[in-house]
Parts: structure tokens; C-alpha cells; sequence
């Protein structure tokens, strides 16, 4: 067998254990920073036009822009890759090709690869269509990605951005039905990972399908809180100058994780360590007086 026919065997198998459950009849999904998104509902033709929530970070706060139409370099489709190998123009003509579906998302990593993210399997490596080989005759993944040109008509709405952000490392989409406000602002605070987004977006969607997801991602950041302010204040102690303020705060986030999702091990956890130095502290100063 010629090298290239083991080249075009191993791809190919490479596409079928990678993307033959996200085909039409099995289930699929979306694990969207943790979070589930649904496959494409039954019936959806596998060529159907698809819209994309691009995640960004922008100035201050990560940032998101929704895009209808979505294309790579003029074209719905990826080819998978190996992403320790170079691409020539000959292997590139051999890599399987896969459609942009509802239900995955594709996402370039820190090392500047393209990877595409369905639910069930592990992410895979992809690179874009019309690649140019003028400049150079093998790229790495990275490479081709930085020839990836998001392309669609943006779904204007009010207080997102206006313009498609380049595809650099961190840049996200996520590929839905049709743009949906609710799903993009839980993306948003999901990759936040703030508490004041999560409680602006528990505001606006408070019935929402994603509001206890939301919920239970805020009660976890709480309680990070609670904990570092726990040890702020331990440090404190041992400096013969204990902050009370910082076992405030620690309680008042701790008690907001209670309210937010009912009692559970890890709060009630942080509650006792916050009386404990109470307790400890009542008693220090009962023998100072």
C-alpha cells in the first residue's frame, strides 16, 4: 500500500470514530465549556444553513456576536487533520470533510489549532477549506488555521458587538439553529466566570432552561470566594491582627450559595469553618478581658 493510501485509510477512520456519532440517528450534543448544548432536531437537513455565537474577549469582559449564514473561507465544511502532522496540498486533498452541524463547536486552543468540540468524543483536530500552499508547501494545523475567514451576516442585538472578531486563539463558536440572545448571554457568563455576570444574567433570564445550570455555576463561584476570603482572614489571625470583616464576607457569600441552590455539603462545610474561627475568636478575646 502507497504512503498515501495509508494516509487517506487512517483519516478516514479517524472521521468515522470521531464524527459518526454526531451523524444524523445518533445522539449528540454539545459540551459547551461543561455545559450541554442539543444536537440538531430531527429532521434538520445536514446541509441547512447554520447560525454561530462567537465568543471573544473584548476590552474588559468577554464579548459575543451572533452570525447566520456561517462559512469558513466561503465554505460550511472542515476537513479533519492530524494535528502533529503537516499538511501538504496532496495529503490536504485526502482529509475526510465534515459539515458545520447544530450541536458542535470549533474553537483554535492555545497552541493555535482548530479543534472541533462534539459531546461524547474528544475534541478533534480541523482545518478549513480553499487552503493556499503558494507561500509555502507543508503547514502545520496552526498555519491553517490562521487562513480561517469567518464569514456571515451578523444578528444585530443590542449591546453586543457589531463586527466578526478574527479567529485567534481563545475565539469560539458555538453552532446553533438561529441566534438566540438567552443562549449567547449564558455562553458570555459562563466564560466569564464572574459573579456579577452571573447575577445579571439570573436577573434578565430568571425562567430560563439554562437559570439553574446558571445558578449552580454561581453558588460554585460563591463559594470559591467564601474560601479565599476564609484564608485571607486565617492569615490575618496569625498576625495578632484578624480582619472580621473578611468572615463577613466569607459568610454572607457562603449564605448566598444557600439561597441561590438550598443547602449542600460544601456550603454548610464553609459555615462551620466560619464559626469555628467565631468560636476561636470569641474565646481569645474572653481571655484578653
Amino acid at each position: 500500500m502507497s504512503r498515501h493510501s495509508c494516509f487517506k485509510t487512517t483519516a478516514y477512520l479517524l472521521f468515522l470514530l470521531v464524527f459518526l456519532p454526531a451523524l444524523p440517528g445518533f445522539a449528540t450534543g454539545l459540551p459547551a465549556a461543561g455545559h450541554p448544548v442539543a444536537g440538531p432536531p430531527a429532521g434538520l437537513p445536514k446541509d441547512a444553513p447554520v447560525t454561530a455565537i462567537i465568543l471573544f474577549d473584548g476590552h474588559i469582559v468577554p464579548a459575543y456576536v451572533q452570525l447566520t449564514g456561517v462559512t469558513l473561507n466561503a465554505k460550511a465544511e472542515l476537513r479533519v487533520c492530524d494535528v502533529t502532522a503537516k499538511i501538504d496540498k496532496r495529503s490536504y486533498d485526502l482529509l475526510p470533510r465534515v459539515q458545520l452541524r447544530v450541536g458542535t463547536a470549533i474553537e483554535r486552543n492555545s497552541d493555535g489549532v482548530l479543534m472541533l468540540v462534539s459531546e461524547g468524543v474528544s475534541p478533534a483536530c480541523v482545518v478549513p477549506s480553499n487552503l493556499k500552499f503558494d507561500k509555502s508547501p507543508e503547514l502545520t494545523p496552526a498555519q491553517a488555521a490562521d487562513q480561517a475567514v469567518v464569514q456571515g451576516l451578523v444578528a444585530p442585538s443590542p449591546g453586543t458587538a457589531s463586527e466578526i472578531p478574527p479567529l485567534k486563539p481563545g475565539v469560539r463558536l458555538v453552532f446553533v439553529i438561529a441566534p438566540d440572545p438567552e443562549f449567547a448571554e449564558y455562553l458570555r457568563a459562563e466564560r466569564a466566570k464572574s459573579v456579577a455576570i452571573w447575577q445579571d444574567f439570573l436577573k434578565r433570564y430568571t425562567a430560563s432552561a439554562h437559570a439553574g445550570q446558571a445558578r449552580q455555576l454561581l453558588a460554585a463561584l460563591l463559594e470559591q470566594s467564601s474560601e479565599s476570603a476564609i484564608a485571607e482572614y486565617a492569615k490575618t489571625t496569625s498576625e495578632h491582627a484578624p480582619e472580621i470583616k473578611l468572615l463577613k464576607q466569607a459568610r454572607n457569600d457562603a449564605e448566598k450559595a444557600v439561597t441561590l441552590i438550598g443547602p449542600h455539603a460544601a456550603a454548610q462545610k464553609l459555615l462551620q469553618k466560619i464559626q469555628e474561627h467565631v468560636d476561636l475568636l470569641v474565646e481569645s478575646t474572653r481571655q484578653v478581658l
